[in-house]
């Protein structure tokens, strides 16, 4: 089965694309998603908590993969990545959401090409924009995670969450295998009971809780 048929399938409607490491891969797993998507008539939207689809990364000055997106497609983008972009899109909603690159502007693409994103920086406006996407017809959203930025793959935004991993993470294979089972392990963990909840509400500051229930 393809990935996007397991969301499909599983009524995800908000996924979260999180990379272990810078070029591991987070920019190639969505324009594929995307690509699978629009075979299945699937209408996706995308956004970002960095900045994604440029020709080279400011930090590594590497080579990055352009994000493609065809007609029918959703984008929440930063006003100057927008002006950057070459796909033509119709201005559906300005958010009213500051970056450092503009307020954030959602669109819809209306002719192909390819475009430059750079969404929300907080997990509360990352939230609201994934909705306002969904208002306008996107049956699920893509956000690509920065990776400094792993809040976005919380479950009180998002219902699903990809890692993308690979060699980039470590030269040995068994390190990038117990990094990468450590991921999944951590993002597979289930909801605290209550009585949890109530001491962390009652501390109110960063504790260590023990199988107990004893604050150290």
């Amino acid at each position: 089965m393809r990935l996007i048929e397991t969301i499909i399938q599983n009524n995800y409607e908000i996924v979260s694309i999180i990379g272990l490491a810078k070029n591991a891969g987070k920019t190639m797993t969505l324009n594929y998603l995307m690509e699978e998507g629009a075979k299945l008539n699937i209408k996706t939207g995308i956004t970002s908590t960095g900045r994604d689809g440029e020709n080279t990364d400011i930090v590594t000055q590497t080579q990055k993969p352009p994000i493609f997106v065809t007609e029918g497609m959703f984008a929440a983008t930063a006003k100057k990545t927008l002006m950057l972009s070459n796909a033509k899109t119709e201005i559906l909603e300005t958010s009213g959401i500051s970056t450092a690159l503009g307020e954030v502007i959602l669109v819809k693409v209306r002719q192909k090409g390819n475009m430059q994103i750079a969404g929300p920086v907080t997990a509360k406006d990352m939230k609201y924009v994934a909705g306002r996407l969904k208002h306008y017809g996107a049956q699920v959203v893509f956000i690509d995670g920065a990776i400094d930025r792993k809040a976005v793959s919380s479950p009180v935004i998002t219902d699903a969450c990809i890692i993308a991993t690979g060699a980039v993470l470590s030269r040995d294979m068994k390190k990038v295998l117990e990094k990468t089972a450590h991921a999944v392990e951590c993002y597979s963990l289930g909801e605290t009971d209550e009585h949890v909840k109530n001491i962390v509400r009652k501390t109110n500051k960063t504790c260590i809780i023990t199988e107990e229930g004893r604050i150290r």
